[in-house]
């Protein structure tokens, strides 16, 4: 077990996970991760792309453009006792006017000791996380698409939790083109009021309240697909409060209908990772791997999803 103070778990928890985030500490900072193999292969970079049921996440107008309907899924369990769950949901709606989405996220960590200030442990905490995301997207002229998302994040840290709501924005142009470019805003109002004078009244401490607000992310991208769609590029700009501008970029190409390669830069890594696809009837289902170098002394790490268009 791990041998934190319970006011370190949180930043513990977000310390970077597959060489993606470098805003540990801050609220939500595992919504800087890359949750489908995919998407981590190729840097990060989606947010001109979003063609699958993750791209809502990263940019919620993508729902309006999928032909199917879409189902993404992840789990892994990392380093420092932590652990991550992702499902996705998409589809389009009345001849590619509309679309929604619905996603899962949960994280966290159990059997963590809580010590008090000098030091002596004084019992077992768990910390977990889930964020629900409803996705709805508009196409409002043949070439823009609008999309929003409304989140709601639960966390639970002991016996104290907090809720958040929020939204994002998001723009895309360019469908059926080679060229796409969008942009979203994230993280909109999304805050978090920790109140832990119930927590540990009985431990003699009188507790206290804080408010942890959700950085709010702007991102801008433009993805280009050339030689038969099978080679796709992607190139982000992210700008989060209180952090550096960040650029991800990445690849895909298919050598055949049944194996793509992928690789990209995210925040100073690199990042390689594979997929393999198999068809028969409607159903396509997909089977990706990423590979991205650990930071901070951590391994690297390796990330597997399947994904199902019907």
């Amino acid at each position: 077990m791990r041998k934190l103070l319970l006011l370190v778990l949180i930043p513990t928890f977000s310390v970077p996970v597959l060489a993606e985030v470098d805003g540990g500490g801050m609220a939500g900072a595992y919504l800087q991760v890359n949750w489908s193999a995919r998407v981590a292969a190729m840097g990060g970079a989606f947010v001109g792309v979003a063609d699958d049921a993750e791209g809502g996440l990263h940019n919620p107008a993508g729902v309006i453009q999928l032909s199917k309907k879409h189902v993404t899924a992840s789990y892994r369990q990392m380093q420092l006792d932590r652990k991550m769950s992702f499902v996705s949901y998409a589809q389009s709606l009345k001849d590619n006017d509309a679309g929604i989405g619905l996603s899962w996220i949960n994280v966290g960590a159990s059997g963590v000791e809580q010590r008090d200030g000098n030091g002596e442990v004084v019992g077992d905490v768990n910390y977990s996380e889930n964020l629900l995301v409803l996705t709805f997207g508009k196409r409002f002229f043949r070439q823009m698409l609008v999309g929003v998302n409304l989140k709601y994040d639960h966390a639970n840290l002991a016996e104290v939790s907090a809720n958040g709501l929020g939204f994002d924005f998001g723009l895309l142009w360019g469908e059926k083109r080679p060229y796409r470019i969008g942009f979203t805003v994230q993280n909109v109002g999304l805050t978090h009021d920790w109140t832990t004078g119930d927590f540990y009244k009985n431990q003699g401490y009188s507790g206290s309240s804080t408010k942890d607000k959700f950085p709010i992310a702007a991102k801008a991208g433009g993805s280009y697909r050339f030689y038969q769609n099978k080679i796709l590029l992607a190139l982000d700009l992210e700008k989060r409060e209180k952090q550096q501008l960040l650029v991800h970029a990445g690849g895909e190409g298919w050598v055949n209908q049944y194996l793509a390669l992928r690789a990209g830069y995210n925040r100073d890594f690199v990042t390689l990772g594979a997929g393999i696809r198999y068809s028969w009837s409607k159903t396509t289902i997909s089977f990706n791997y990423a590979f991205n170098a650990g930071q901070l002394e951590l391994d690297p790490e390796n990330l597997i999803s399947v994904a199902v268009e019907f």
